[in-house]
């Protein structure tokens, strides 16, 4: 694949490679493509997503240590070797490692009888409070009723669950975890400054508590996608000549620190790689920074 250097207004050293996305054979989705690119959720070897089939505990797990930028080099905050606390997984199987990053960065807690059952399907409500521990809202979570209410709270504020329609302990579908997931990864994360103490009475907890919500423009915006160095744009394409496209970014929230409404902004020359692009069309992308270079992946046409 070729890499062409790309006429850049304001960052330097910026290679566009657009990537041909195929769609899965059985259901091809705005979040299944958005998924796709970002190597989170994968479909099957026979090009289908089979988005009916049903979530266990450890294929969601799975699904949000990848939000959160698991890798097997990835630090477990200095408890890589430590001994989970549940006796139904064990260090020999393909899942322990996704369930101690997990347990190790307070995704889960598993069940009060010690066990984590990787293998039940994983609930709605279950997913949820996941999802929401991944961005940070944990804490505010359980302040305003805990288990499961507070966690839909959150996750009803910024719209992660509109129109599903699925009781809290309904098994949740690939479809519906697709959804979910695309859209907890462009909710703005909340990061403590500073932490409560434990001494502290829970009923005064929330006064000795600092935090910041990520949500406003340029640098102060960020979501779990910020976090993997990757940006969420619309782009138009200006000009095609053969294989090679000349696009501009018209808006992001956030892309190179910075917000982008249309009266800043970038121009690539691209290697389209086989994907069919038109003229004066507007595409959703996601923009990975890897190697000191802007990798854009085309996701799909915007009406």
């Amino acid at each position: 694949m070729k890499k062409l250097i790309c006429l850049l207004v304001i960052c330097a050293n910026l290679v566009g490679v657009a990537v041909n996305v195929s769609a899965y054979s059985d259901y091809d989705t705005e979040e299944t493509r958005f998924l796709r690119v970002m190597d989170i959720m994968n479909g099957y070897e026979d090009g289908t997503f089979k988005p009916y089939n049903v979530l266990t505990r450890s294929e969601a797990i799975r699904i949000v240590d990848d939000m959160m930028g698991f890798s097997d080099e990835t630090s477990y905050t200095g408890k890589e070797n430590s001994d989970l606390p549940f006796s139904d997984i064990s260090k020999d199987s393909w899942d322990w490692k996704y369930w101690n990053y997990a347990y190790c960065n307070s995704v889960i807690s598993g069940f009060e009888d010690g066990t984590a059952r990787p293998n039940d399907n994983v609930t709605y409500a279950q997913f949820v409070k996941m999802l929401v521990t991944s961005i940070g809202y944990d804490f505010y979570s359980e302040a305003v009723g805990g288990y499961p209410n507070g966690y839909f709270k959150y996750a009803e504020n910024f719209n992660i669950t509109d129109d599903i329609n699925l009781n809290y302990d309904d098994a949740i579908t690939r479809a519906s975890a697709a959804l979910l997931t695309q859209r907890t990864m462009n909710t703005p994360i909340m990061e403590f400054i500073s932490k409560p103490i434990s001494t502290i009475l829970s009923e005064q907890k929330s006064e000795f508590v600092k935090s910041k919500i990520y949500n406003g423009t340029g640098a102060d915006y960020r979501t779990l996608l910020t976090k993997k160095k990757c940006y969420n744009a619309d782009v138009i394409i200006e000009s095609i000549s053969g294989d090679i496209t000349t696009a501009k970014i018209v808006n992001a929230r956030n892309f190179c620190d910075k917000e982008y409404n249309g009266t800043e902004n970038y121009s690539f020359e691209l290697d389209t790689n086989g994907y069919e692009l038109s003229e004066n069309e507007k595409y959703n992308v996601v923009v990975e920074y890897v190697d000191d270079k802007y990798i854009l992946k085309f996701v799909q046409t915007i009406d």
